[in-house]
């Protein structure tokens, strides 16, 4: 009796270790390692006129992506035409992409902020799940 209890006590931490040591790492965790992987890069320079500064992983299936236009002021920038080309644009992304399908699997939150070339804050966007998923 004695060894069936220690052998079902064995199996139970064996199959506990298996799961923790095995286990996919959690969205969250996903975005942080590919957060940390794009920062190595950064700054990155995008097009002519814009910069990713950087990407922060945030809680909650989010990710944050920071973009400088490194030859505009923020007089000089239209916020509602760049809002609407960027989000469209980064939704199309978000659909097409297959590179991106974790994204949409896990359903992750992706925002966009936007300085001018002092540093200025211009804009920012937000492009939910629900605007680029299923």
């Amino acid at each position: 009796m004695i060894n069936v209890v220690l052998i079902v006590f064995a199996l139970s931490i064996a199959t506990e270790i298996s799961r923790v040591v095995f286990q996919e790492p959690s969205i969250d965790e996903q975005l942080v390692t590919t957060a940390e992987e794009v920062n190595k890069h950064c700054p990155l320079i995008v097009d002519s006129v814009t910069q990713l500064d950087n990407l922060m992983a945030l809680p909650n299936h989010k990710l944050q992506y920071n973009y400088t236009f490194y030859k505009y002021n923020k007089a000089d920038i239209d916020t509602v035409v760049l809002k609407n080309n960027m989000k469209e644009s980064l939704i199309n992304k978000l659909k097409t992409d297959p590179k991106l399908a974790n994204f949409k699997e896990n359903n992750v939150f992706i925002g966009a902020s936007f300085y001018d070339m002092t540093g200025k804050y211009v804009c920012n966007l937000f492009v939910t799940p629900g605007e680029y998923g299923k």
